[in-house]
């Protein structure tokens, strides 16, 4: 399992901020994608096992995933990928997610006749109780030591579990994605900055999706023209794979 932590080499690793989608290969020095806390969000994992090359794009609900989509498809088409034989993956969502997922699942179907493998609704929100007991074992984590820092760990993981993926990775090597809801695999809006696994590019992206959290979308006149200028100022970055080895590379 390729998962990233602060002990593994970022070099190996391309981290892909929410909203936004990334594109490598098994040639590229960083063959293998990445993104974190995967809740109401879904992943789309897209794999060329010929080329050896692949796509993942996590999606908010302000992500306009039909042109992140035509984007992925431009890329794959470059390196002369049969769209209809890519490996597809849909990975999260929560219940109330169900019209984003329909949305979502119409799109992909027009994009390619390949099967997509779902791993959806399995995550939910998690309950005061809950929360108020995962505050309660953070604490104890980073207080206690050995056993008990484990123990507080174990709690941790069991809650985590019910809520969210704390990390999917897609390694181009093998075509293999990996989901995980371990806590020790969550990375911190403030820790994804530090991290060298993100681009500078992905840290710009990184603090505008902070912006548009901070901002009151309901107040915007124009929602749509909001969510184009933004998704499209993210999915552009990241354009060009038939270029270039990967988006890391300068």
């Amino acid at each position: 399992m390729a998962f990233f932590t602060f002990t593994s080499d970022p070099a190996k690793y391309a981290g892909v901020p929410q909203k936004t989608f990334a594109i490598t290969n098994a040639g590229s020095e960083r063959n293998i994608l990445f993104t974190n806390n995967v809740k109401t969000c879904f992943v789309v994992t897209f794999y060329d096992k010929e080329n050896k090359t692949g796509a993942l794009l996590h999606i908010d609900n302000l992500t306009l995933f039909a042109e992140s989509f035509k984007k992925i498809r431009k890329n794959f088409e470059r390196n002369k990928t049969n769209c209809d034989q890519l490996e597809i993956k849909l990975i999260g969502g929560y219940q109330t997610s169900k019209k984003a997922y329909s949305n979502i699942l119409n799109e992909l179907t027009q994009f390619t006749t390949s099967p997509i493998e779902e791993t959806v609704f399995k995550k939910r929100e998690l309950s005061n109780k809950e929360l108020s007991k995962l505050r309660r074992s953070y604490r104890k984590y980073q207080i206690y030591k050995d056993d008990k820092k484990k123990q507080a760990a174990d709690k941790i993981n069991q809650i985590v579990a019910n809520e969210s993926y704390s990390q999917i990775t897609l390694d181009t090597q093998t075509g293999d994605v990996s989901i995980t809801s371990q806590f020790e695999y969550l990375l911190p809006l403030e820790e994804q900055k530090k991290c060298k696994a993100y681009s500078e590019k992905a840290f710009k992206m990184i603090n505008l999706i902070e912006t548009i959290a901070d901002s009151d979308v309901t107040k915007i006149e124009n929602i749509k023209e909001f969510n184009l200028k933004h998704t499209l100022a993210l999915t552009k970055v990241f354009d060009g794979i038939s270029r270039e080895k990967s988006y890391y590379q300068s």
